[in-house]
Order: structure tokens, then C-alpha cells, then sequence
């Protein structure tokens, strides 16, 4: 149960950088024409999702927030 909860948060990690992050870095970097922002956002935002799911979700083995993804069991 446990590793397929943190399966589960890797997927939404990465789902959360492709859809959330990547857009924001890619329009902040066209905007500001220095690639950096880009990298620093995406980094960012993966340290603090990593941070959030496996601190905070994992250990109370609360999945609220996946409530609303079809998951298959």
C-alpha cells in the first residue's frame, strides 16, 4: 500500500511540474528572455510538491488530494 502511494506521488509530482510548472516557466523565461526562471520554477516547485507529498501526505496516509483522479485498484 505504501509503495503504491508513493508511486502515486511521483506521478502527481511529475503531473503537477508538466502542467503547472512548465507553462508558468516557459511564459516567465519568453517574457524576461533569460532561461533561468524556467529552471529555478520548475526546481522549485519540485522540491516543494516533493516536500509536500511525502512530508506532510505520506505520513498521515491522507490522499485527499488525489479524491478527484481515476485511479485504478
Amino acid at each position: 500500500m505504501k509503495q503504491s502511494l508513493r508511486l502515486l506521488s511521483k506521478m502527481a509530482i511529475v503531473w503537477w511540474a508538466l502542467f503547472v510548472y512548465l507553462p508558468v516557466g516557459l511564459i516567465l523565461s519568453t517574457f524576461s528572455s533569460q532561461p533561468v526562471w524556467f529552471v529555478l520554477i520548475l526546481l522549485v516547485g519540485l522540491v516543494l510538491m516533493d516536500w509536500l507529498f511525502q512530508c506532510v501526505l505520506l505520513q498521515r496516509g491522507q490522499m485527499k488530494i488525489f479524491a478527484l483522479l481515476p485511479v485504478s485498484t
